[in-house]
């Protein structure tokens, strides 16, 4: 079997249940997203603007295939899990994967400086970047040095 197409199956052949289908690309996201830190802008949750409860100072600091959050009073991120992207998905995909095996399925936007994510409850994966129950939609923009 060509290789290519094996790749290709392994990517989209199961709808994205799989997490053996989301070793990182060549030419993915990964190296964008650890390029710097974010800082979250607006936040939804079940449909509901949550943006009262962003704290400014906080950063997601993607580094290594991890996801973690560092606190303004801490030197080093916290809560680290692992990030599997699927980026040639549409829309493209995202896991976060807990340390005690839990996973959080979501999708993802990163254009320019802007990072959308939406992260689906009860182990479901949005379907698109808006509003909706039992999804948290968070809004990250880029912080420059």
């Amino acid at each position: 079997m060509n290789l290519a197409i094996l790749s290709l199956a392994l990517v989209c052949g199961d709808g994205g249940s799989s997490s053996a289908a989301y070793a990182f690309a060549p030419l993915d996201d990964r190296a964008e997203l650890e390029r710097s830190e974010w800082r979250v802008v607006g936040l939804n949750s079940d449909g509901k603007d949550s943006s009262k409860w962003i704290d400014a100072q906080v950063r997601w600091v993607f580094k290594d295939g991890t996801l973690g959050v560092r606190n303004p009073d801490a030197t080093a991120p916290g809560n680290r899990r692992t990030v599997k992207l699927n980026p040639t998905s549409k829309p493209k995909q995202i896991d976060l994967e807990e340390i005690d095996g839990g996973k959080a399925l979501g999708i993802y936007c990163l254009k320019n400086d802007t990072l959308t994510l939406a992260i689906g409850r009860n182990k479901e994966r949005p379907n698109d970047l808006s509003p909706a129950a039992n999804v948290n939609l968070f809004i990250l923009k880029r912080v420059k040095p």
